[in-house]
């Protein structure tokens, strides 16, 4: 019987051969490196990984940390394409490719600023890609800047939406129409194979799907994909949904790595902890959610409940008080102030739009 490691070699053979066997072509640098034509699209990105990383042992090319980090990204593992895609800069800074994956991996990464400052220098470049122009569309539907996105949306559209964007195109479009309900329900088990619509399907049907059957299908997904992030997060949903917290707390802590520096993982932990009634802890990450992200104001309303959960009064009321006037909009901050100094609710403040987004 030919064991596992025996196959894998054999694997990594035919797969050396097949690549060497096409004609060769040299970078700037006079790396012998095989064409674009050579990876084939329908090749495993786990093997392209594998292939790659023996390549790297002898030559750190910046393309080959590229091809890695392309396959990376297939394979949802955005902290190692991210830092293979950052070799590839180092060496290669204004290459168009790299930056364009480095955008949208930065993406995925919740990093929008960042994504935001590539983008912009491909397009002072004068690149027109239908996949630029998707990367902006996806980071004004982030900060909710709609008349923007729409416009990077159309010209996406103007430029020809690529077959496997087509729906995910479909979903920004209803998004920046304001109907966000259309845009859950237009998502198809087929679309999973998109990460962004696979996330976006997952967060829809939790309250709605049976459990059986979301455990079933999230489960097949995140054997496909066992370092997508959001598949993590959903499924540590449905555990605290059905009550599996501490399971929840494990996925919770294991997804961290995959998601640095993003405020909305340490603020979905905090308000975790507050569910749970572990406010001490809800704290500590509610309290790294910085003043500049999005989600600053939900971190300081759940760092007032924490508070209040603990007994300190005064603390919870210091919380309110600087929560209502940075969000004036947000009415959550004064009504539970109020109730908390005894004060009767007026009946049109409890009408107050406790979002506090704006669309422009």
């Amino acid at each position: 019987m030919v064991s596992f490691g025996t196959r894998y070699r054999f694997l990594i053979v035919i797969c050396s051969f097949w690549l060497y066997s096409c004609e060769p072509t040299a970078d700037q640098r006079g790396e012998i490196i095989p064409p674009k034509s050579a990876y084939s699209q329908t090749l495993r990105p786990s093997l392209v990984v594998s292939y790659m990383t023996q390549l790297l042992r002898e030559n750190e090319s910046p393309h080959f940390y590229y091809l890695r980090a392309k396959a990376y990204f297939q394979l949802r593992d955005y902290v190692h394409a991210e830092n293979d895609i950052e070799r590839s800069l180092e060496k290669s800074p204004g290459d168009v490719d790299y930056l364009l994956l480095s955008s949208q991996i930065k993406c995925q990464l919740g990093w929008y600023s960042q994504a935001l400052e590539e983008a912009k220098a491909l397009e002072s470049s004068g690149n027109n890609s239908p996949a630029l122009y998707l990367i902006f569309s996806e980071i004004y539907v982030a900060s909710n800047s709609k008349r923007v996105a729409a416009n990077y949306l159309q010209q996406a559209v103007n430029q020809g939406i690529p077959v496997l964007d087509k729906s995910y195109s479909s979903y920004l479009q209803n998004l920046v129409r304001g109907d966000s309900l259309l845009a859950m329900q237009s998502i198809q088990q087929k679309d999973l194979v998109h990460p962004q619509l696979s996330s976006a399907y997952f967060r829809y049907q939790l309250p709605r799907m049976a459990h059986l059957s979301f455990q079933n299908l999230i489960l097949t997904e995140l054997k496909k994909y066992p370092f997508d992030p959001y598949l993590l997060i959903n499924w540590a949903r449905f555990l605290s949904q059905i009550g599996q917290y501490e399971r929840a707390e494990k996925v919770y802590l294991h997804l961290l790595p995959l998601l640095p520096k993003n405020p909305f993982v340490v603020l979905e932990l905090g308000q975790f902890y507050v569910r749970m009634g572990n406010n001490k802890k809800a704290l500590v990450y509610l309290s790294q959610v910085p003043k500049q992200s999005g989600d600053y104001r939900d971190a300081m309303f759940n760092q007032a409940l924490a508070y209040l959960n603990m007994g300190e009064k005064a603390r919870s009321l210091a919380v309110l008080d600087s929560g209502r006037i940075l969000f004036k909009a947000d009415g959550r901050f004064m009504q539970m102030r109020d109730r908390l100094l005894g004060k009767r609710l007026d009946s049109m403040q409890l009408a107050v739009d406790s979002t506090g987004q704006k669309s422009d």
